[in-house]
């Protein structure tokens, strides 16, 4: 007999292991076999182990009756104790006879029906033509196999061979259901051409026996898009210095101090058609808490396996951390296929940051802004778009620098312009930046912007310091150490703002409680730096009353 042994924690362990015969939870005899010293390895390792010697004469002292056989191990006060396991496929011995025979019963599923019913089928994903696409199959019944066929409609083609559209279930016993969402892409069975737009008739294989369908269904195949489809789970992977594997797989996530820098971003994406061309990847640092997010890279002309420079410190940002992608395609941003939870998670998707103040070398501060859009001879005729001046009044105060004292002559001041309509970024720069100790330092960035075009604008710097060139983007702050953000209306008009601190409307760490105008409770959270664009983009339009234990003010959204 072949027992299947699973841990439960990540560490490598000697067991010493027996089988035994056990009633109502209890054990009854130890089976003649003995223990056996083996090791299991860490989850999610499978360890299969032959204890067949349990079973090669009749256990004695053992009144009539059915017994449950279990494979019990020694803890590590030497105690017996039972292996969990679904009773469903726990075998069972009948002792007969006045404890002279043995039968043994439900050893390799030989009660069970083996069969499988499809009890429901729903895209799981958008389902275009020529594209590979996802279906939730909900099956009941014992382990099997095979593939779905589509037939269209109209034409009566049959799409789906063993190759392009098989679907599998591991059940350990009869009427066991589950639910997983299956990847197909099915092609022609005459001349392997992929399944053009239309309604399809789900079938099996006319020779299948062992599964069946619960009824008709079908599905609706969309026209096939004139750009890449993208599938692969949505999250991507920030490879920072102090990376370690064991450690990641131990804990579950990448702990991470805010001062370290996110080296490089690599996107999991892969194509799911033959419109192979380079996309844009917007790149989000979404708060797993919270919900927050915030752009922090735009990937131009990205191809599927490609990893890219990130060069960013979080600072000031904590907290649990993912680093979702979205693509642009002539209609919108698109994310995955599937939504995130279908695919396979990795811990090193999950990211862990701890606040480190004492690493922050240089922090730089945001005073001002202004805009000056350029005169119509300026504009770049025909685009709808033209060249606007931002001005950026930047400070760094160290107290261990005199007053005018050069800090930086290398440093690369970076913005990051997002129009929230088209999602589309621009990104543009200005090099060998030199600041001065304690002085507001004036630099001006000209990007190319649409016209009557709203955007949200994020600033970040690199300190090349005499010449180091390695790129560490770091928050361009607020006084209050919040991420200094502003909007921008590319309207074709002049505006000059003073940088606001709403994070110091209230006390950081606060409680703030969120009421809507009849007084009830919407939502609790804290005074972080956070705060604002966390309740831009959890609450509904509307008006709101924020109070804490300082401050109440009306929030319009």
């Amino acid at each position: 007999m072949i027992f299947q042994l699973i841990s439960s924690t990540y560490e490598n362990k000697k067991f010493e292991f027996t089988t035994v015969l056990a009633k109502d939870g209890k054990i009854v005899k130890n089976l003649p076999g003995g223990y056996y010293n083996e090791t299991l390895n860490g989850w999610p390792s499978i360890n299969r182990w032959n204890l067949s010697q349990g079973f090669n004469k009749v256990p004695t002292e053992v009144a009539d009756g059915v017994y449950e056989i279990r494979t019990a191990y020694k803890d590590a006060d030497g105690r017996i104790q039972l292996c969990p396991a679904p009773k469903q496929i726990i075998p069972t011995m009948e002792i007969v006879n006045k404890g002279t025979g043995m039968i043994i019963h439900g050893l390799e599923g030989e009660d069970l029906v083996k069969t499988l019913t499809i009890e429901d089928i729903q895209p799981a994903s958008e389902i275009f033509a020529g594209t590979k696409f996802y279906l939730y199959l909900k099956a009941k019944g014992s382990t099997n196999n095979s593939y779905l066929q589509f037939k269209n409609v109209e034409t009566g083609k049959v799409y789906g061979t063993s190759n392009t559209s098989s679907f599998s279930f591991k059940h350990l016993y009869d009427n066991y259901t589950s639910v997983k969402a299956v990847g197909l892409s099915p092609i022609n069975v005459e001349n392997s051409f992929t399944m053009p737009a239309g309604r399809y008739l789900v079938m099996l294989p006319e020779k299948e026996t062992g599964i069946s369908l619960a009824k008709d269904f079908y599905i609706d195949v969309k026209e096939k898009p004139s750009y890449p489809i993208l599938d692969g789970i949505d999250l991507a992977w920030c490879h920072f210095f102090g990376y370690n594997p064991d450690e990641t797989y131990s804990l579950g996530y990448n702990p991470l101090e805010n001062t370290e820098c996110l080296e490089t971003v690599r996107p999991e994406f892969q194509y799911a058609n033959k419109v192979k061309e380079p996309v844009t990847v917007n790149v989000y640092m979404v708060n797993r808490d919270n919900g927050a997010e915030r752009l922090v890279a735009s990937l131009k002309d990205w191809t599927p396996g490609q990893t890219r420079p990130l060069g960013l410190m979080p600072y000031p940002l904590s907290g649990n951390y993912e680093f979702k992608c979205k693509y642009l395609t002539p209609d919108g941003e698109r994310a995955s296929l599937m939504p995130t939870e279908n695919y396979e998670r990795e811990p090193y998707h999950n990211y862990n940051i701890e606040n480190n103040v004492e690493g922050v070398s240089y922090p730089c501060e945001l005073v001002s802004w202004s805009k000056k859009t350029s005169t119509a001879s300026e504009r770049m005729a025909g685009t709808g778009q033209f060249t606007t001046s931002v001005q950026l009044g930047l400070r760094i105060s160290l107290d261990s620098y005199d007053k005018g004292a050069v800090i930086t002559k290398y440093a690369v001041v970076k913005a990051l312009f997002f129009d929230k309509k088209s999602k589309e970024v621009v990104v543009d720069s200005v090099t060998n930046v030199i600041i001065a100790n304690k002085l507001i330092c004036s630099y001006t960035l000209t990007p190319q912007l649409t016209d009557n075009s709203k955007y949200s604008v994020c600033v970040l710097y690199a300190n090349h310091n005499w010449g180091w060139s390695r790129n560490e983007y770091s928050y361009v702050l607020n006084s209050d150490k919040s991420i200094a953000e502003f909007e921008l209306v590319n309207d074709g008009t002049t505006s000059i703002a003073k940088i606001s601190t709403f994070s110091s409307i209230f006390k950081q760490g606060e409680t703030v409680r969120v009421y809507d105008m009849n007084g009830i409770l919407v939502r609790t959270l804290a005074a972080s730096p956070d705060l604002w664009s966390n309740l831009l983009s959890t609450l509904p339009s509307g008006v709101f009353v924020l109070k804490s234990s300082s401050q109440t003010i009306k929030f319009r959204k």
